[in-house]
């Protein structure tokens, strides 16, 4: 992308930030160094209607990623959904402020971390951290490729849990061994057919209830 092109971009977006006119936002291709995140996150209103944001390929590293989540974090009434931080340089320091934006957000459903700088202490302490969301249901740590069994296993427990919101989770191009993605793939399908039957349940048991106050109310 042209700087140019970069430039309209982002300012683009941050115009519809301000006027709070989109669910989706994408930065995606656009390089964000310190000075621009600081503008994002001052452009996000209280109480704002955007959902997802995509931040993929934005060449951003420790510092920007750490800056970003910790603002994320603090904004009010916030109604993210997605978010899409793949191909940038995650590590450290920035997987914990990632960390505590997924502990605390209530509205997170999914978390791309494609492509970066992921070990595995970054993916253990993010692991810990989805095991106190109460959101998350869709992470992505694929094509990194330092990161083992010895981060992945933990996830193994949360994927199985009924209790926890995790369903699905991508581990591609990393070092993780085929019994352990095949372990993970088992407990995705598993987690799947619990919910599925979780839904016709209480489709059922919504069904009993209309028919039962029909019933009572002498079918009006």
């Amino acid at each position: 992308m042209s700087p140019v092109r970069e430039a309209v971009k982002f300012n683009d977006y941050i115009s519809a930030l301000k006027k709070d006119t989109a669910e989706t936002i994408h930065f995606n291709g656009v390089k964000l160094d310190i000075n621009k995140v600081q503008q994002i996150l001052s452009a996000i209103p209280e109480n704002s209607c955007v959902k997802i944001f995509d931040f993929s390929c934005c060449n951003m590293g420790d510092t920007e990623l750490a800056l970003l989540f910790n603002g994320l974090k603090k904004i009010k009434g916030s109604k993210i959904e997605d978010i899409d931080i793949s191909n940038n340089k995650a590590y450290g320091y920035s997987t914990y402020e990632i960390g505590s934006y997924i502990k605390k957000s209530k509205t997170l459903k999914s978390i791309n971390l494609y492509g970066n700088n992921l070990k595995n202490k970054d993916v253990m302490h993010l692991g810990a951290c989805v095991a106190q969301s109460e959101s998350v249901e869709y992470l992505s740590i694929a094509n990194n490729k330092d990161v083992t069994d010895f981060a992945i296993r933990p996830f193994l427990s949360l994927l199985r849990s009924s209790s926890n919101p995790l369903r699905k989770m991508e581990v591609f191009g990393t070092a993780v061994s085929s019994d352990t993605k095949d372990l993970i793939k088992m407990a995705v399908a598993k987690k799947e057919k619990l919910l599925l039957n979780g839904n016709k349940l209480e489709e059922f048991r919504n069904k009993n209830r209309a028919t039962s106050f029909r019933s009572r109310s002498g079918g009006r």
